[in-house]
């Protein structure tokens, strides 16, 4: 993801009640649309990562699926999850349900600088725990996720060779999901027997979700003479409250900020390299400005 740069003018004189915080209407737009959606509650999850699969759609052209996992989503009944693989792959598999949530398709950067499209999609926990070392429930899942892709996006990579990345679990940033709260639908009073009954249920349950682009800091960097040559980077964030939302990951050429809370994530590479060591960072409540100050190596 690249960022927009821009120089802040930074004033210690503006106290927290001169600041207003501002209301992002492009969530706000968000969130009216949401309603509409359906009757369950819902809320937001970041999944864990899990495995990357690289494969190509029919114009042969890269696509790649980053399977993740989380809590919230509901596990796949047990009468499915007490059989092997091979006994549910022999059966009707129309008979068993897999919740997951599947996001939009986004474009990222590869490694070699190519645009490629990637999806994530999301399944439980408990149940990715299960096929993650069992290559025969691998196989079933990666099975059922592509065809979903192809009924969702028209995206056919079913007869495609499908490769499993070692040395890399996702591709470009998981995205967070909009789960249905299954668990709050039940204090509310909402039933779902209705949906669950139905005959003709799809093997795959996908969960009503849509992730969303995070938003990037305002930031400037520059370089300042001290005792040692330092590089000092100032990023804006108008709605953060605590300094512990923030999370700072400082290597020796690469800065990488993230407020999973607000939304924020923001990844750059430096130009020459900095000592991580003896990185010293401050966030001011009144500018709602973090400043990172990283001396740099031979300076």
């Amino acid at each position: 993801m690249v960022a927009n740069s821009v120089y802040l003018e930074v004033d210690s004189s503006i106290t927290e009640n001169q600041l207003k915080l501002i209301e992002d209407e492009t969530e706000t737009e968000f969130q009216k649309f949401l309603k509409h959606e359906g009757d369950y509650p819902s809320k937001y999850v970041k999944p864990y990562p899990g495995f990357c699969v690289k494969s190509k759609d029919v114009s042969n052209d890269k696509f790649f699926v980053n399977i993740c996992h989380c809590e919230t989503i509901p596990e796949p009944p047990n009468d499915f999850t007490a059989r092997s693989a091979a006994e549910v792959l022999e059966g009707d598999v129309s008979e068993f349900r897999v919740p997951m949530s599947i996001g939009q398709i986004r474009s990222e950067e590869s490694a070699k600088g190519e645009n490629i499209r990637v999806c994530d999609v999301a399944i439980n926990s408990k149940f990715y725990k299960m096929i993650e070392s069992n290559t025969d429930w691998k196989n079933f899942l990666l099975t059922i996720i592509f065809e979903a892709l192809k009924d969702k996006y028209q995206v056919d990579c079913l007869k495609q060779t499908k490769i499993i990345l070692q040395n890399k679990k996702h591709m470009g940033t998981l995205q967070q999901h909009k789960i249905q709260d299954r668990d709050m639908a039940k204090k509310m009073g909402i039933s779902e027997h209705t949906k669950l009954s139905d005959p003709d249920k799809p093997k795959i349950e996908m969960l009503s979700s849509t992730n969303f682009e995070p938003r990037c800091p305002d930031y400037r960097l520059f370089k300042k003479k001290d005792k040692q040559s330092c590089l000092v980077g100032e990023f804006k964030f108008p709605d953060v409250i605590y300094a512990k939302e923030i999370k700072l990951d400082v290597g020796e050429d690469r800065i990488i900020i993230e407020c999973e809370e607000r939304n924020y994530f923001l990844d750059i590479f430096f130009p020459f390299a900095v000592k991580p060591d003896a990185t010293k960072s401050v966030f001011d409540k009144a500018t709602k400005i973090l400043t990172v100050t990283m001396p740099i190596m031979g300076g």
